[in-house]
């Protein structure tokens, strides 16, 4: 007998760059302990900080939401999503798109020994968006509940919109196949196919979307019942291997 549709709860992050402005500081008078009469003394500056896009991940809204949608009005997709190649046996659902402000030399490059996993949502696939990975494309963390995708593809000339679009999606359905206990196979034409990403693997096997769906059953307790995009600048990484300190309490949101 047939086992109905499973749905899992897709949480997608951009990691972005920082972009740090300072203006001058201008009080009334000079406070302590810059009042000693010294005209040499130096005000402090007020520091911002914001999204730098021109660090990090360049995928669009519009882009992550299409991965997950039934029907895109992007014209490259040529109808092809994640869920078209796991349905009617799972579908993936989107509920939130997160940005993320990192020092922008890592929002350019992420080390393999760097994780995210401290930005999880709990309750779904944690699929986190960068502009480039240290030796892959993609990266599945199953004991985090979390995933990479690169953006190298958009470094690569000559290749056309549409065959972009067709790797990203089997790149980003090979990672996921990984955090739901699928592994490598040596079929080309399977998404899974563990050498390399070709553009004629696009095709899961019953008993892979079986698998995928005894998986599934820990990512559908995010407790909504339709799909809800926000778009969020989150908090700052703390613990990262990297000397970047940020005062505690920054955070906004749009």
């Amino acid at each position: 007998m047939d086992r109905e549709e499973v749905v899992v709860s897709v949480v997608a992050h951009r990691i972005r760059g920082t972009r740090v402005t300072s203006e001058p500081f201008t009080p009334r008078r000079r406070p302590f302990p810059f009042d000693y009469g010294d005209p040499a003394a130096t005000l402090p500056k007020a520091r911002t900080f914001g999204v730098d896009t021109e660090h990090g991940t360049r995928r669009s809204t519009e882009e992550i939401e299409a991965l997950f949608t039934e029907s895109t009005e992007l014209s490259y997709t040529g109808g092809l999503t994640v869920n078209s190649l796991t349905r009617p046996h799972i579908v993936f659902r989107l509920r939130e798109i997160i940005d993320h402000m990192v020092v922008n030399h890592l929002a350019d490059f992420k080390p393999e020994g760097v994780s995210f996993n401290q930005f999880n949502r709990l309750g779904a696939i944690n699929i986190y968006f960068v502009r480039k990975l240290e030796g892959a494309r993609g990266r599945a963390d199953p004991a985090g509940d979390s995933m990479y995708v690169g953006n190298q593809y958009d470094d690569e000339r000559g290749i056309a919109r549409a065959e972009r679009w067709q790797r990203d999606v089997i790149v980003t359905s090979h990672e996921l196949g990984h955090v739901l206990g699928l592994v490598h196979v040596p079929h080309p034409e399977n998404v899974m196919f563990g050498y390399g990403t070709e553009l004629t693997s696009d095709t899961f096997e019953l008993p892979q979307k079986r698998i995928m769906q005894d998986a599934a059953a820990r990512y559908g307790g995010f407790g909504l019942e339709e799909p809800v995009v926000v778009s969020v600048v989150a908090d700052w990484i703390r613990d990262a291997p990297f000397d970047f300190t940020i005062p505690a309490g920054i955070r906004s949101e749009s």
